[in-house]
């Protein structure tokens, strides 16, 4: 798989719902379930969004290395991002933030 097909296919892993890459057989009839997206996924997106909007990295960063299936893998098995220790003192102010976000 070339480099750029494999960027992105596989960078938006990180933000979909995990739910999604588990597919599980019936026992009655050996058929897959598939899980379908809905709202709920859309908030685990948002939330992985708001982790990556908080840290100021990608989720699941590492220099150097690329997502990949093993990433899917980890994250089905139950990885998540850490949550991220802040000292109140040294939080952006509201002015701070709208200039990041919104200058030209």
């Amino acid at each position: 798989m070339s480099s750029n097909l494999q960027s992105q296919l596989f960078g938006v892993v990180p933000y979909v719902d995990p739910k999604i890459f588990n597919r599980r057989s019936s026992s009655s009839d050996q058929t897959a379930q598939i899980y379908s997206l809905n709202e709920k996924s859309d908030i685990y997106g948002i939330g992985v969004l708001l982790w990556e909007i908080s840290s100021g990295q990608p989720p699941f960063y590492v220099e150097g290395e690329q997502y990949d299936v093993g990433l899917a893998l980890e994250i089905l098995q139950g990885h998540r991002e850490r949550m991220l220790e802040w000292e109140p003192d040294n939080r952006l102010t509201i002015y701070q933030v709208h200039q990041e976000f919104f200058s030209v």
